[in-house]
């Protein structure tokens, strides 16, 4: 722990020897307060622990960022306490403490031994729902860079979501309509991908009875011109369209499809007939 010579040390080192040498009433509510704090290298062990009264406690949490090299954990500590326990502070020490706190988690450089104690701790800790709704505001308009979406997308690859979780996507996504750019991506990312049994039937499902705009029905008409299906996807329309009434527009679509292919079928023969040396 590296100091600062000033007067709050030599205030801090006071208030510490002071409370080594007494003993205080049971009567008296008292807090153990660590001499060297431990997110500063210091140890759970009897000498460096001290027993202080509440106002001592806050006290000597106010005089450590003062003369400390690296402040920024115990202006947090500081700011912690003075929250939790509601005391009565001075509009400035509030204001001091609240603002070194504000700017401690904006500081985007934090070590990677600083992260992973943060990720450990944060494990399997529950969260209310107000403070979820907080992080779900907050990264609604937060830029990510390239390098963060990258890993975020990494630590989701493989990873089983609840129903629950499932449940929450399609209820955000529901009635949203996503970009160009989106559209472009998640068509890449599913081109040759092998859908399990359960994945069809569950978008069979959701499909029927959904009306398509024009515009979606000649999109998924042209996609689908030209494309070989395999013998077992041929069977599975086969027996859907078995027993199934079509509508007086549909057979004359299929009418006129079936004419033009017939017509050019005929037309291409024609060609061939004429290039063929007599």
């Amino acid at each position: 722990m590296k100091t600062i010579n000033n007067k709050y040390l030599l205030w801090y080192n006071k208030i510490i020897e002071r409370a080594k040498c007494r003993v205080l009433s049971e009567e008296i509510y008292t807090e153990r307060h660590h001499i060297i704090p431990r997110s500063l290298g210091g140890a759970d062990t009897e000498d460096n622990l001290v027993v202080l009264t509440l106002r001592e406690h806050l006290i000597v949490h106010m005089l450590l960022p003062r003369f400390l090299v690296e402040p920024d954990k115990m202006w947090c500590a500081l700011w912690y306490m003075m929250k939790m326990n509601n005391c009565k502070r001075s509009s400035r020490i509030y204001e001091q403490a609240r603002t070194e706190y504000i700017n401690f988690l904006r500081d985007p450089i934090r070590s990677a031994e600083h992260r992973t104690k943060i990720s450990a701790s944060n494990k399997g800790k529950p969260k209310p729902e107000s403070f979820r709704a907080k992080i779900s505001a907050t990264n609604r308009t937060r830029p990510w860079t390239p390098e963060t979406r990258a890993k975020l997308s990494a630590s989701h690859k493989g990873k089983k979501l609840s129903p629950e979780h499932c449940a929450k996507i399609s209820a955000s996504n529901t009635g949203k309509v996503p970009s160009a750019e989106t559209r472009a991506k998640i068509s890449a990312s599913n081109k040759g991908k092998s859908r399990s049994v359960e994945t069809i039937a569950k978008m069979r499902i959701a499909s029927t009875g959904r009306v398509f705009s024009a515009e979606t029905k000649a999109k998924l008409s042209a996609m689908r011109r030209g494309r070989k299906l395999s013998p077992y996807h041929c069977a599975r329309i086969s027996e859907a369209k078995k027993g199934k009434p079509r509508s007086a527009e549909t057979k004359a679509k299929l009418s006129a499809a079936v004419k033009l292919l017939w017509a050019n079928k005929k037309a291409a023969a024609a060609a061939a007939a004429q290039l063929k040396p007599i």
